[in-house]
């Protein structure tokens, strides 16, 4: 008898735990929707392409997220010495999200000091802010060489060639 009311109230538990299912799993995933949210925004950073550039040369900022929808729509403007590269994560979106980059070129820049933001938002439609990045960058004045043109080229063969057939006629 005992076994029997056991296994009722078994019974009783596993049916009403069952009703409760959903709402658990949507509790669930509701707990989960902040934390996507905080991992698209953090984790995001940029570095310039060259490190330590000059005047001559094309300057690329590469931005890396750890994940998130891919960006499609990216500008920039050189405003003074401010940079402002504005990024739409506007593109596919996989699951789970890997790791991906975005290359903008600035190209050529005078020397000189600049700052550089990065807005990262939503979509053009919604350009809603995820996160924005600060950084600075040093542009150096580039050292020219001087070098020789073809013609000049051409002119110094034609004198060591003159001479050293001097020389080999004289000794032989």
């Amino acid at each position: 008898m005992l076994f029997n009311d056991r296994r009722q109230c078994q019974g009783r538990s596993f049916r009403s735990s069952r009703a409760y299912f959903p709402i658990v799993i949507f509790i669930l995933c509701l707990s989960l929707l902040p934390s996507v949210a905080i991992a698209v925004s953090s984790g995001i950073y940029f570095e310039v392409i060259p490190q330590n550039p000059t005047t001559a040369d094309d300057i690329k900022v590469k931005t890396y997220f750890p994940g998130g929808p891919y960006v499609d729509t990216h500008s920039h403007s050189v405003i003074g010495n401010q940079i402002n590269i504005v990024l739409f994560m506007d593109g596919m979106l996989f699951s789970p999200d890997p790791p991906h980059d975005v290359t903008e070129t600035i190209g050529k820049l005078p020397a000189g000091e600049y700052q550089i933001t990065v807005f990262v938002k939503e979509s053009p439609s919604n350009p809603l802010e995820i996160d924005t990045l600060y950084g600075s960058l040093s542009v150096k004045q580039a050292v020219t060489v001087p070098t020789v043109n073809e013609y000049g080229m051409l002119i110094l063969l034609l004198s060591f060639s003159g001479i050293s057939l001097y020389f080999l006629k004289r000794s032989g």
